[in-house]
């Protein structure tokens, strides 16, 4: 379910980055490829290059703004 709703906040522009809970790089390495894969699998090149572009507008300090609206929920589904 956490990953049904992380791209229904990409398909909204609602995800503005990509994290990882990662603690170290042994055991839990963050691996950035992976979760673009699964995004390129999903179709979701165009919402992941707004990510890109979102998470550069933060680390520059710059505002980013939401165009889609709200995020809806319905049963299971995220729209």
């Amino acid at each position: 379910s956490t990953k049904r709703f992380a791209f229904a906040l990409m398909k909204h522009g609602l995800l503005h980055c990509i994290g990882t809970d990662a603690h170290d790089t042994k055991r839990r390495a963050p691996d950035y490829a992976v979760a673009k894969e699964t995004i390129r699998k999903k179709k979701y090149i165009d919402e992941f290059t707004n990510v890109q572009w979102c998470m550069k507008k933060i680390l520059a300090g710059e505002a980013i703004r939401n165009p889609y609206g709200k995020v809806k929920k319905w049963g299971k589904f995220y729209f």
